[in-house]
């Protein structure tokens, strides 16, 4: 007789029990040494560890049935926790990845659904965007400058129209400038290719 992988020492032991005390009744002595050796011997692989460890550790001539069950449930019990604990932990992390793969499938939709309102709204005739409607626009009220096409200021006060006709000046000045610098370089003789390039850019 051997044990089977689905049952439990509990189970086990009360067949075997039962065994026993039939053989009893026909008149057989079994003594309690080979009902322990029997156990030993029969138990599944799982229980290898815990019955390497009897084996090597106590007097199996004086090992009582008791003894070896308790040490077999007792291991038994131990074993189910750890594959409970492992099995719920496998459990809650495929959990967690169905939540992430849930929310980033979410978090796709819903910018894939604004980036799509965004394509077919109309531009704002205010500022151009497309991204809000002519209503909702912040600039909606405020002036917009002629010169520099910004709002809330007006022409008049832009900054940028005194900035604009002084870097006009500028350049027309810094263009002759670096003529000059070049012809003076060309006639000295050093860095004359450099020069060149950068003039032929200009």
């Amino acid at each position: 007789m051997k044990m089977k992988d689905s049952e439990t020492i509990d189970e086990y032991y009360t067949k075997v029990h039962e065994l026993v005390n039939q053989l009893k009744a026909y008149g057989d002595d079994i003594p309690e040494k080979r009902v322990v050796e029997k156990l030993l011997i029969s138990v599944t692989e799982k229980y290898d560890p815990i019955v390497t460890t009897i084996e090597e550790t106590k007097d199996i001539t004086t090992l009582t049935v008791t003894e070896l069950v308790g040490s077999l449930e007792a291991y038994e019990k131990r074993r189910s926790r750890r594959e409970e604990n492992s099995l719920e932990n496998a459990f809650q992390s495929k959990l967690n990845m169905r939540s992430q793969n849930s929310n980033r499938k979410e978090e796709n939709f819903k910018s894939t659904m604004g980036d799509k309102k965004k394509q077919n709204m109309r531009p704002c005739r205010i500022c151009k965007r497309t991204n809000h409607l002519e209503k909702n626009c912040y600039f909606r009220g405020k002036p917009q400058c002629r010169n520099c096409k910004r709002f809330g200021h007006v022409e008049k006060d832009c900054r940028l129209k005194g900035n604009h006709q002084a870097n006009c000046i500028e350049e027309n000045n810094s263009s002759d400038q670096l003529f000059y610098t070049c012809n003076s370089v060309a006639e000295t003789g050093k860095l004359h290719g450099i020069l060149i390039v950068q003039l032929a850019i200009i």
